[in-house]
């Protein structure tokens, strides 16, 4: 290291601590144990400061002749960790620092050997529309090649200016405080595992263009192009969303020496051809949500984010999001949120859903995070054929070095064919991926890993090989321990209340707090192909849905086709109360909405002047009890419910609605996997064990 370089440079304790590897508590022991000794560790600039800092050199050296902490190499990473001390050194800033490590691997001359006219002149050079660099070089003035001396040794610490610039921002991650852009910094494991996704999922034959609309300070597409293997480099796109971000974004992949184009926020794809000759439709996209400079969104927003991502998505190219398990796979509350997430899952555009353990964000180890792969609906399958994969990697956390070779390997293969076709599915062995099926599928506001379950392949009892994947499967499936919602904390009254209001229907629909919709009268035509095949993507619910003699979902009509055809129809809402009168009162709860409800079935819907009142599982529920001779629905009595427990009972219902979803959908997995052993065994393909367990023991 250049003499003299750590002159006037100060460290805080905190950044002593992290740089020597130990904890913060150790440092205060180097002080205390060696005072008044002959090698008493050095005394703060300013004792009478607030925060205490520290002469760089002189601590340097006291470690040194010490032989304390655990980093053998500490004088040669303090000027990475000076770098980003908040000391109001201008000079010695992160902004300046990086700016400087952007230019050095584009110069003939080592920064410190280059005077500061020219070392302006180059920054103009390569930054000539002041994107990321020039500003920054420019400011210095006076103290230019001071600086330069500085960031050269940065650099010499480093290496190369491009791990030098790792260097500084992991330092950044560990030192700086709630608002220096760290708040959302993901785990490495989590940036690698995008960048093994996308390079395993992007054609090899063509170069590789990567997008990120939400770009923050570059760590996906630094990790993605960091983690590439091909001839021709790859070129990343930055979307102009934040200045600073965007700054360090481009400063960083500089310092890489990898090509790099800017565009607005809204033109990440449509910008026709760039200067590095990738056009639109050859560009993959990946992204973090929220984005380091935006530490906190509201789920609704988030999956806003993720459908313009999918939107935006060029046929044939991959998608990969990262973002908050809350919006991308928990169980929502948010009406909007669950109309967001319900549409994106039945656009077919959502290939796999893969659940991360906690802890992924560093400075939110309780927060779970998700990924989401985006792509083309599967190749040539009808919308009952569509399938989702979710995967489930929430008990392997990943060590320092990422996630375990098997897990990332295996995860890999599960992905690759979940993106296939049914065929290319049915032929893999899935470690930890689960399906959620398109003509049954349960998103809306339930958790999507309690709606997964193991691919159900019909017809496979006639290959020997289906046969043993398809009973794997299940048996995978049964020995998970189920998935438990939340359940609602209650209170008892020990004496009792008051029974509970009434009402009748036509008495709330005359004060406005319900609506009565009649149901449309579709063709048959419109709903079944002639071959009796599932058609569209908006499921019908008439009678036989409702009295429970045929399976929700299984028939649908075609969005274009009722919109066309029937001007006047209408979507169903979340709560929708679905009924018919004969042959007896039977209703049920339509918790996702935007169905379309076939006549002589009916629809009550609960306005908003009354959703603390009125409950649509409590609703449906008077109705199932009405009697079989209740036949005018006017006349029907609803409880009222009592002041201030409306949403909390709508909110416990919907919970338990989707527990006895899951553990129906278990016991539909029981009653299959006992077909499969009976049918298995009598053609022959299944061989039950029934080896003798005092013959092993002898054996042994």
């Amino acid at each position: 290291m250049t003499p003299g370089i750590l002159d006037g440079l100060t460290l805080t304790m905190p950044e002593i601590a992290v740089l020597a590897d130990v904890q913060r508590p150790v440092v205060s022991g180097w002080r205390s144990r060696n005072e008044g000794t002959d090698a008493p560790f050095p005394e703060p600039v300013d004792p009478s400061a607030k925060t205490l800092r520290f002469p760089a050199a002189g601590v340097a050296d006291w470690i040194e002749h010490r032989n304390a902490g655990n980093n053998r190499e500490f004088r040669t990473d303090l000027a990475a960790v000076a770098a980003v001390s908040d000391d109001g050194d201008t000079a010695h800033s992160l902004d300046t620092v990086t700016a400087l490590l952007a230019l050095a691997p584009h110069l003939s001359t080592p920064l410190d050997a280059i005077d500061a006219d020219d070392l302006v002149d180059e920054s103009d050079d390569l930054d000539p529309d002041d994107e990321f660099a020039y500003r920054e070089i420019a400011a210095l003035g006076a103290r230019t090649e001071a600086a330069a001396r500085h960031v050269a040794a940065v650099a010499a610490a480093g290496y190369h200016p491009a791990a030098a610039f790792e260097r500084l921002l992991a330092a950044r991650n560990k030192l700086a405080a709630a608002g220096h852009l760290t708040e959302t910094v993901l785990h490495p494991a989590v940036l690698h595992l995008a960048a093994d996704i996308l390079n395993t999922l992007a054609p090899d034959t063509e170069p590789l263009v990567v997008a990120d609309p939400y770009p923050g300070c570059g760590d996906l597409l630094t990790a993605v192009l960091g983690r590439t293997e091909r001839v021709e480099p790859a070129t990343a796109r930055v979307a102009i969303t934040s200045q600073a971000t965007a700054r360090m974004a481009l400063r960083r992949l500089s310092a890489h020496g990898w090509p790099a184009v800017t565009v607005a926020g809204d033109d990440i794809v449509d910008v026709g051809e760039d200067h590095t000759g990738a056009r639109d439709n050859d560009v993959h996209l990946v992204t973090q949500i929220p984005a380091v400079d935006e530490p906190d969104l509201d789920p609704t927003e988030v999956l806003r984010r993720v459908d313009d991502v999918a939107l935006n998505l060029p046929s044939g190219r991959v998608g990969i999001v990262i973002g908050p398990a809350s919006a991308l796979i928990d169980r929502l509350r948010d009406r909007a949120a669950e109309r967001i997430r319900d549409d994106l899952m039945r656009s077919g555009r959502v290939r796999t859903v893969i659940a991360l353990p906690a802890g992924m964000v560093a400075k939110r180890p309780r927060q779970k995070t998700a990924v989401w792969i985006l792509g083309d609906t599967a190749e040539g399958a009808k919308f009952g054929e569509q399938h989702i994969a979710v995967a489930d990697l929430r008990d392997h956390a990943p060590g320092p070095a990422g996630f375990a070779g098997d897990v990332l390997h295996d995860l890999l293969t599960d992905v690759i064919a979940a993106q296939g076709t049914e065929n290319d599915a049915r032929a893999h062995a899935f470690r930890f991926a689960r399906f959620i099926r398109m003509s049954g599928i349960v998103a809306g506001g339930h958790s999507l890993l309690a709606s997964a379950r193991p691919p159900d392949w019909e017809g496979a009892t006639s290959d020997p090989v289906a046969v043993e994947q398809h009973i794997h499967e299940l048996m995978a499936y049964l020995t998970d321990p189920p998935v438990v919602s939340d359940f609602p904390t209650v209170r008892i009254s020990p004496h009792g209340e008051s029974s509970a209001e009434r009402a009748t229907v036509q008495s709330l629909h005359g004060r406005g707090d319900l609506w009565r919709l009649s149901g449309h009268r579709l063709d048959p035509q419109d709903i079944q192909n002639h071959d009796g095949s599932v058609s569209g993507t908006v499921l019908v619910i008439g009678p036989a849905e409702i009295r429970g003699e045929a399976p929700w979902g299984e028939r649908r009509i075609d969005r274009l086709t009722f919109t066309d055809r029937y001007r006047t129809g209408k979507f169903t809402e979340p709560g929708d109360i679905v009924y018919v009168t004969s042959p007896r009162p039977t209703a049920v709860v339509d918790p996702d909405g935007f169905c379309v409800v076939q006549s002589p079935a009916r629809i009550l819907r609960i306005t908003d002047r009354a959703r603390d009142r009125l409950v649509p599982d409590m609703v449906a529920a008077d109705i199932n009890d009405a009697g079989d001779l209740a036949k005018d629905p006017n006349a029907w009595a609803v409880r009222i419910t009592p002041a201030g427990q409306g949403a909390a009972l709508t909110d416990a219902a919907a919970a338990l609605r989707a527990q006895e979803m899951s553990l129906r959908d278990r016991l539909d997995s029981i009653a299959d996997l006992r077909k499969c052993l009976l049918d298995g065994v009598a053609d022959g393909v299944v061989r039950i064990d029934v080896s003798d367990p005092s013959q092993n023991e002898r054996e042994r």
